[in-house]
């Protein structure tokens, strides 16, 4: 084998090697349960996963919206005035943001938006994970008064619940509680307000 033949199958391994890697991270946005999305710095949406396109109502139409035509005119200044300075600033924000479908019906995302930067650390546009705020946050069989504001005690709330509903055990405290909670004791989710 020449040198010229090592070289070549070189770069044939790393082709192949790079096409695998976007297969699997195809795999893996198509299969994630959140939404995500992509747009470029003039706010386009260019990719859009399955479960962005249930979510928002758009299905497989999502790509080539313009990222405002997913929120109502009459919150679209809000949003703006609440997430544009953040990513600005910092790359990145967090909260709820009310999603207008196709239909007119608005809904409640929780929202990841961060910038994405490229190899030479310019952005090249922002992506978007979101959530139906609704699923899983506060269910519905558990009272307004006893919903808390902290992800800690509504975890400790929702695992009374759940052991008084099943009345196996005792309900344990927040702190060991099986259930994974975002931020630490005390600390409130972000909420854009």
């Amino acid at each position: 084998m020449t040198t010229q033949d090592t070289t070549h199958a070189t770069i044939d391994e790393r082709l192949n090697h790079g096409e695998a890697e976007l297969k699997i991270v195809r795999a893996l946005l198509e299969s994630a349960i959140d939404g995500i999305s992509f747009a470029t710095p003039d706010r386009i949406v260019r990719y859009a996963n399955r479960a962005f396109g249930q979510m928002s109502g758009y299905g497989e139409r999502c790509t080539g919206h313009m990222m405002s035509d997913f929120i109502s005119s009459e919150d679209r200044a809000a949003v703006q005035q609440e997430v544009g300075p953040a990513i600005r600033d910092t790359g990145r924000w967090q909260g709820r943001i009310p999603y207008l479908r196709p239909n007119g019906v608005v809904w409640q995302a929780q929202a990841s938006v961060f910038r994405v930067d490229g190899p030479d650390g310019s952005s090249i546009g922002q992506a978007i994970i979101l959530r139906d705020a609704k699923r899983g946050e506060q269910p519905e069989d558990i009272a307004p008064d006893q919903q808390a504001e902290c992800p800690r005690e509504r975890v400790t709330a929702i695992c009374q619940r759940r052991e008084e509903t099943i009345g196996k055990r005792k309900s344990k405290p927040a702190k060991e509680c099986d259930k994974e909670i975002p931020g630490e004791k005390g600390e409130h989710l972000i909420t854009g307000n």
